[in-house]
């Protein structure tokens, strides 16, 4: 999960790092093209209230 932190240094934060983890499909991520991430998505079965909030 380390590669997902290195993807985003300097374009986002906490937040937006557990939106790729989770597959979020937010406006924000896509038009930076964070969805191409490797790690997009992992997390998908759990939710935010699991502790990747």
């Amino acid at each position: 999960m380390l590669l997902a932190g290195d993807w985003i240094a300097g374009q986002a934060g906490r937040s937006m790092l557990a939106k790729i983890l989770k597959g979020s499909r937010d406006k924000k991520l896509l038009a930076l093209g964070l969805d191409n991430n490797p790690a997009y998505g992992y997390f998908r079965s759990l939710t935010f209230g699991d502790g990747i909030s």
